[in-house]
């Protein structure tokens, strides 16, 4: 079996959150960027606002990915969106400076190119090698631009330590709540399938003919995306992940209800392939899905292993989850084993109804840096 990479892992939640920050920053100065998305969710300054509550000398830096994804009516979404960049000029004032990153989330032929979009982004980006801590907040970014950010900064701090430089701590950050993700409404969702980039899975090389073993991680709503991706991929065996525990103890039962014809009638999913992943802890569900997807490899050696591919169809605590372990397992095993990330991106949105005194979990996951020396 394959060793796991964050295994001991730093997660800090809620009250936790503020009291990591405080003795972090109360050691020495640290130059702090944060990396956050202009959206117009209600829940985008909120780690912002922790790390700056929390104190501590040097700069607070924000660098705002400014995107847009050419939706029609994006006009009825603005008010929402001038709310946060409001709020984040007042908090960061007299802290530091905010740059903006404006990004077409469309490539040339007008098509959704959220992945290559963010990388190239990210590249024109060798500043932020500069800070001592580097914050990547999901909170307001699209799932592919949340994604591919991560993997791009993991990608490249390990890169830029195995040459002997240093490089600065990277944490992620998300405030997160399954009735809010509910409530932000997509009005469509795209035709094509895509992968977070470098995570393709070699699902379209002819030259491969081994199994293929699909993991959507479950989420209210997720049909039509399920079925697309089930289309391209033609899995030869489905292991649907289901978030257990939950804040809600019957969320698992409900999703299963849910796409209970789709993927037991249709699909012929066994129910002893059901993978149970924490909807709290995205370092336990990296544990379970890394785990399931290294003993299909096991198994499968004599017949050259086989392919993977996860969709992050959940919360974004789940997504990250999912992330590290197709992360540490191509890595791990690079050249021998491929796992790719597969989603199907957000056509349009309109604006979320308000949802009134639901209860928001602040995470924070420490990914790279001084607590692996």
């Amino acid at each position: 079996m394959s060793k796991l990479r964050w295994d001991p892992y730093l997660l800090h939640q809620n009250a936790e959150f503020l009291a990591f920050w405080e003795r972090h920053l109360s050691t020495r100065e640290r130059r702090v960027a944060i990396l956050a998305g202009l959206g117009f969710d209600a829940r985008a300054c909120i780690a912002s606002e922790r790390i700056l509550q929390a104190g501590g000398g040097g700069p607070r830096d924000l660098w705002l990915v400014c995107y847009e994804n050419g939706q029609a009516d994006a006009s009825d979404l603005m008010p929402l969106v001038k709310k946060n960049d409001d709020t984040f000029a007042g908090l960061f004032k007299d802290r530091g400076t905010i740059e903006r990153l404006p990004m077409s989330m469309r490539g040339e032929t007008g098509r959704l190119a959220s992945g290559p979009s963010t990388q190239k982004l990210m590249r024109s980006k060798e500043e932020l090698s500069n800070y001592d801590d580097v914050v990547i907040d999901i909170s307001a970014m699209p799932r592919m631009i949340a994604m591919t950010t991560i993997s791009f900064f993991i990608d490249k701090f390990d890169t830029r330590r195995k040459s002997g430089q240093p490089v600065p701590n990277l944490h992620v950050a998300v405030a997160e709540s399954v009735e809010m993700d509910v409530d932000v409404a997509e009005e469509s969702i795209q035709e094509e399938v895509v992968n977070v980039p470098g995570f393709t899975g070699r699902i379209s090389a002819e030259s491969i003919d081994n199994p293929k073993v699909w993991l959507p991680v479950l989420g209210e709503g997720q049909r039509l995306r399920l079925q697309r991706i089930f289309e391209k991929l033609g899995p030869n065996e489905i292991c649907p992940v289901v978030p257990f525990p939950s804040r809600n103890p019957r969320r698992g039962d409900r999703l299963i209800e849910e796409y209970r014809q789709l993927l037991f009638d249709e699909y012929r999913v066994d129910p002893r392939n059901i993978v149970y992943a924490s909807e709290f802890n995205p370092f336990e569900a990296y544990r379970q899905i890394f785990g399931t997807l290294d003993r299909y490899r096991l198994a499968l050696g004599e017949l050259g292993s086989c392919r993977a591919v996860i969709s992050p169809l959940s919360s974004k605590l789940l997504s990250v989850g999912a992330l590290l372990a197709a992360y540490d397992l191509s890595k791990q095993r690079s050249g021998q084993f491929h796992v790719g990330m597969h989603y199907v991106e957000a056509g349009s949105y309109r604006p979320p109804a308000v949802i009134k005194n639901v209860e928001c979990d602040l995470s924070g996951l420490w990914i790279v840096g001084e607590w692996e020396e």
